[in-house]
């Protein structure tokens, strides 16, 4: 690459019809170009609206604030028992987001009752051959057809659901990302800040402050990585 950023093409999801959505219809050409190897760096398609990154850092922090019902506090200016409220608010905004996609509760609920029934009913289908079964003709038909409708719909929720929650995780991922390059631009900005306010005083005292910022940065930057979570 020469340093620019390849152009995007257009997002075939954006324009694609709910059947296309479903059955992933929309991502069958790059699917075609990549088994035939014919994929180059400049075939990336540009995200939806709401999987922009400040769009997603945004409903994120909004959601954070909701939760905590008071203005976002970043982590360096805080004590222990501010960082241990931050990251429990932190958790349950993530998990208020996903209460608001509407659409991913509902299908896992009806995946998940899906999933049980199927069992249920193939015992009760099962036991309907015993030799001592209680259970009568009508209730093995019962049965058979509840393994059928369960055996059909499941492969149906299937696909909607997991096609949700592979984009709700998209937009979480970016949310966070976002919200960390904030958290880090802040924590760094303010020990900018800091150091050059901190110049006249550590001048008094015959320190001369090219020789002392390095090692406040230093410092700061070891306080960061020690007092933040690994994974980040």
């Amino acid at each position: 690459m020469d340093g620019r950023f390849p152009k995007l093409r257009k997002n075939a999801e954006a324009a694609a019809c709910c059947l296309s959505r479903y059955s992933f219809l929309f991502v069958m050409p790059t699917l075609v170009r990549g088994y035939q190897r014919q994929l180059e760096e400049n075939d990336m398609y540009e995200p939806l609206p709401e999987q922009d990154s400040e769009t997603a850092t945004r409903r994120m922090t909004e959601v954070m604030r909701c939760e905590s019902g008071v203005k976002i506090i970043y982590p360096e200016t805080m004590t222990v028992e501010g960082y241990e409220k931050y990251e429990e608010c932190k958790v349950s905004g993530a998990r208020r987001l996903t209460q608001k996609q509407s659409n991913i509760p509902k299908l896992a609920r009806n995946y998940n009752i899906f999933h049980l029934l199927q069992p249920v009913a193939l015992g009760l289908l099962i036991r309907y051959f015993r030799y001592d079964s209680p259970l009568s003709k009508r209730d093995a038909y019962l049965a058979a057809l509840g393994v059928g409708m369960t055996s059909i719909m499941i492969p149906i929720i299937h696909h909607p659901y997991f096609h949700f929650l592979l984009k709700f995780g998209l937009e979480l991922k970016t949310a966070c990302s976002g919200m960390i390059m904030q958290k880090v631009s802040i924590f760094f900005s303010k020990i900018y800040f800091l150091s050059c306010r901190e110049r006249s005083r550590f001048s008094k005292i015959a320190l001369h402050p090219e020789g002392i910022e390095p090692l406040l940065f230093a410092s700061g930057q070891m306080c960061y990585y020690y007092t933040t979570d690994p994974l980040l």
